[in-house]
């Protein structure tokens, strides 16, 4: 039987902490791993049911709108690298090639039936709560600017604590009404565990109506 093993911590150059995942090979008896099995099975069907529960939750949020509210589905691209026409070797080998952030949203608004697609960019690679509030602001003006009547927004995301699920962010909630005056609600929505992305792929698989 196969296993994800222990997460070593490790420090490296004395400023950051990385977790290393190892595989490890697990053998018992028959009847201890079928036990095993049966207690993961627990967890399996209970993040199963979640995944399917808020697949239908925000389909129905997308295609059925609230009267006078957007949903912001986003989350961070890998850093792009930047790269010359003409390059010579020490860039190309060395550490001076330069990278910037890219945080894609898209942006429902209940007035509009077509979704509207963002990417913000910055020449600072921080994936944490600020960087979040500073890809945040021009898609907040854009709003401002065509659905100033805004009373419901709704965010979704995964459910990273270093970037969306932090109290920094509760803070950041709590402040939406300077470019959304008329705001009463505000939702953040964290997608399970490995689906941050939408889940188009399984969803067309397990939900009909998707697909």
């Amino acid at each position: 039987m196969w296993g994800s093993g222990l997460k070593e911590v490790r420090t490296k150059n004395g400023l950051r902490i990385i977790k290393i995942t190892e595989k490890k090979q697990f053998r018992g008896k028959p009847r201890e791993v079928l036990l095993l099995l049966l207690k993961l099975l627990i967890k399996f069907y209970v993040h199963n049911a979640n995944i399917v529960n808020q697949y239908e939750c925000t389909t129905k949020l997308k295609r059925e709108p609230e009267s006078n509210s957007v949903v912001i589905h986003m989350d961070f691209s890998e850093n792009y690298s930047i790269k010359y026409n003409t390059e010579i070797q020490s860039l190309h080998f060395g550490g001076s090639r330069m990278q910037i952030s890219l945080h894609t949203s898209v942006i429902y608004l209940s007035s509009s039936s077509t979704p509207i697609s963002f990417c913000t960019y910055s020449d600072s690679v921080r994936h944490d709560a600020a960087a979040v509030w500073g890809h945040i602001i021009p898609i907040l003006r854009y709003i401002e600017k065509t659905a100033p009547e805004t009373e419901s927004l709704h965010f979704m995301t995964d459910s990273t604590c270093s970037q969306y699920r932090n109290k920094t962010i509760n803070y950041i909630i709590t402040k939406l009404h300077w470019y959304l005056p008329k705001l009463k609600t505000v939702t953040w929505n964290y997608s399970e565990a490995g689906h941050g992305k939408g889940g188009t792929r399984w969803r067309r698989g397990y939900l009909k109506k998707d697909g």
